[in-house]
C-alpha cells in the first residue's frame, strides 16, 4: 500500500486475483474493514 496524506493512494499485489487487499482501521471505536482493489506489479 502506499499512502498519499494519510490514506491508501495505490495498492499493489503479485497476484490480485489470488489475494485480497484490506486497509483495517478504528473508527468510532469499531473495527472497520474496506477490501481495496489492487494492481498486479511483476
Amino acid at each position: 500500500m502506499i499512502f498519499k496524506n494519510g490514506k491508501a493512494f495505490k495498492v499493489v499485489s503479485t497476484d490480485p486475483t489470488k489475494y485480497n487487499c484490506y486497509f483495517v482501521s478504528v473508527k468510532e471505536g469499531k473495527v472497520v474493514e474496506e477490501k481495496l482493489a489492487a494492481e498486479k506489479i511483476e
